[in-house]
């Protein structure tokens, strides 16, 4: 009698028990890739990001990527990239738990030199 009552327990208890949840996330990829007479004036990259969370939060995620790719002989190359994520909402689904929001801000940024723009004909 006390197996069945323990078997009838754990069939039951994944029904009483609120799923399990990961802690809020937010991405950001930049990636600026410029090619070009890199010795003549290098490339001027920036990239400003910002990622702010407003109040508790539990499985929200916020993802973006932003790529910019020059090729050419424009002389002075600029590649700027602004980025705003903003996360708020969630109770913690009643559990009582609030955890942290885990922030990756990642920036690529790649400045090639192109000997091909430096050839005369």
């Amino acid at each position: 009698m006390k197996f069945k009552l323990f078997s009838l327990f754990l069939t039951l208890s994944p029904i009483s028990t609120p799923a399990a949840s990961a802690a809020c996330a937010m991405t950001d990829v930049s990636v600026q890739v410029a090619v070009h007479d890199k010795l003549k004036h290098p490339a001027e990259q920036e990239s400003n990001v910002t990622q702010e969370s407003v109040g508790p939060c539990l499985g929200n995620t916020i993802t973006s990527t932003t790529t910019q790719f020059y090729f050419g002989d424009a002389g002075v190359v600029k590649q700027q990239i602004d980025s705003h994520q903003h996360l708020s909402g969630g109770t913690g689904y009643g559990m009582g738990v609030n955890t942290p929001v885990i922030k990756t801000p990642v920036e690529v940024k790649v400045d090639v030199d192109n000997p091909a723009t430096r050839l005369k004909y």
